[in-house]
């Protein structure tokens, strides 16, 4: 249930009275999200803090939004609210937006095009590398420790992994994390809208510095499983 303090502190932020508010669903974290209706008619997204992990992904996603302003692959900024347990972002609300999929190849142009504009743009101090993520990234090595629980999801045979992990962890090993581009790192569906032709990507907190082309490896598999092309026709 929203309380008085916080409807108060949104109010503060935006400077505007709240004259309706309605839960959103989707995502993954713990995050409060909210559609706020305001007295002048428009209306906003807020997402709010509820957890540790939330409130530290919060502060680095705002860093993003200040620091980057207003490029065209980011939602408008409209505020923040720092808190000790409960800091609050508020954002263009993207609820008329296309949310994928259905895919076209004019909007998989569009995501590419945008990640392009990413990877130049101006990269905030203190962001991490994607070098420092790697052992978060060996998810190969993770199943070859203990491969029980990746089995138990019925992708394949023991027999099939047994053949093809090898050649997995030798590539896991040689992927080139390095470099000087500005990544998102969390590419995919529910992450991506399009406003018009623009295409908008949406929660930063996994942002870093690194191999600009992670960001489209990433997003690729996901993009076929939804009705996408297969990655090489659409990188």
């Amino acid at each position: 249930m929203l309380t008085s303090e916080l409807k108060a502190r949104l109010e503060c932020a935006l400077g505007q009275r709240i004259v309706n508010i309605t839960r959103r669903s989707g995502g993954y974290s713990l995050a409060l999200r909210l559609r706020l209706e305001l007295a002048d008619g428009r209306f906003v997204f807020a997402k709010v803090a509820t957890t540790e992990p939330t409130a530290r992904w919060l502060r680095r996603e705002v860093v993003v939004y200040e620091h980057l302003g207003s490029q065209n692959f980011l939602a408008e900024f409209l505020g923040w609210d720092d808190h000790p347990t409960e800091p609050l972002l508020l954002l263009e609300d993207l609820s008329g937006a296309h949310w994928p999929p259905p895919w076209s190849m004019e909007r998989i142009d569009s995501v590419l095009a945008a990640l392009e504009q990413v990877r130049q743009a101006p990269i905030p101090q203190g962001t991490p590398t994607l070098e420092s993520e790697r052992a978060t990234l060996s998810r190969w090595a993770d199943i070859a420790a203990d491969p029980a629980p990746f089995l138990s999801v019925g992708l394949c045979s023991v027999g099939w992994l047994e053949k093809a992990l090898p050649e997995f962890l030798e590539v896991e090993k040689a992927l080139v994390l390095e470099g000087d581009d500005f990544l998102h790192l969390d590419v995919r569906s529910d992450n991506l809208c399009f406003v018009g032709n623009r295409a908008v990507i949406v929660d930063w907190n996994w942002s870093c510095v690194g191999n600009g082309e992670a960001d489209i490896a990433c997003w690729l598999p996901s993009l076929h499983a939804e009705g996408g092309p297969l990655p090489e026709s659409a990188s």
